[in-house]
């Protein structure tokens, strides 16, 4: 590989332009990345001060692992809630049932006994 010779001041004017070309080439998009990320510091903090708390040693996560769980043990609850309800209207319609067959019988018993009365 033979070594460039610069022998005029057009061949080092031309050296230096490719030169700055490759210098402009790296520096000109590390400038714009650091232009973009210059307002992320802002948005971090931001960030930071919604998720660290200011009012104990817990963390975001433990208190959201904690709200889980008893969002967990309150739908359980609703569970057994629902099946109660369910037994009871169970229950109310059976004695709605048994209610309705003790009156027919009352009222068959009635017109038996009292042929010519009018009805209860």
């Amino acid at each position: 590989m033979t070594p460039i010779e610069v022998d005029s001041y057009w061949d080092l004017a031309g050296l230096l332009i490719v030169g700055l070309v490759v210098v402009t080439s790296a520096v000109v998009p590390a400038w714009i990345a650091a232009r973009r990320t210059r307002g992320l510091h802002s948005d971090v903090a931001e960030m930071k001060s919604q998720v660290v708390n200011d009012h104990g040693d817990r963390n975001m996560r433990e208190q959201l692992d904690r709200i889980e769980h008893r969002q967990a043990a309150s739908a359980d609850d609703i569970r057994g809630l629902r099946k109660d309800f369910g037994e009871l209207r169970g229950e109310v319609r059976d004695a709605r049932r048994d209610h309705r067959d003790f009156e027919a019988r009352v009222h068959i018993a009635y017109r038996r006994e009292h042929p010519g009365a009018q009805p209860l």
